[in-house]
């Protein structure tokens, strides 16, 4: 297993009951990892990355990927996962504590359905719906 997935496990096996996150970054042709804080509001449901630790992994590597865990379900993205992957256009990887698991993915045009999408602050929200929609009819809105 990469020396960063290990690293990464770890992080997410301490935090638990939480999720952990964190940044997959290259420094000096390695890859590694950065656990950062989460500081969601529900950080057993849900994360976010603190930006301050974002910015001190920019600036002292490339960014190339995304980590977080779930502590007790599979390690499978949520819709509002998959947005963000879109959004940010890198790869995301997610590791279940519970199942001992490792799931990733990357862009891949995802697209989150109008109808039915649940409800995300700042990620599915009404803003983002009505965004979503107007580009149905080739209109974009900032985002």
């Amino acid at each position: 297993m990469l020396d960063w997935k290990v690293n990464a496990e770890e992080h997410a096996q301490q935090s638990s009951p939480e999720e952990a996150c964190g940044l997959v970054y290259v420094h000096k042709g390695k890859t590694k990892y950065k656990a950062c804080e989460n500081i969601s509001v529900s950080p057993r449901h849900t994360f976010i990355i603190k930006p301050k630790d974002y910015a001190d992994v920019a600036d002292i590597g490339t960014i190339v990927g995304v980590f977080h865990s779930h502590p007790f379900e599979e390690p499978y993205p949520s819709s509002a996962d998959k947005s963000v992957c879109e959004k940010y256009k890198m790869p995301w990887y997610i590791y279940s504590v519970a199942f001992n698991k490792w799931h990733s993915f990357k862009p891949s045009g995802y697209k989150a359905p109008l109808v039915g999408r649940e409800y995300v602050f700042g990620i599915h929200d009404c803003w983002s719906l009505m965004r979503d929609y107007f580009e149905t009819i080739n209109i974009k809105l900032r985002d």
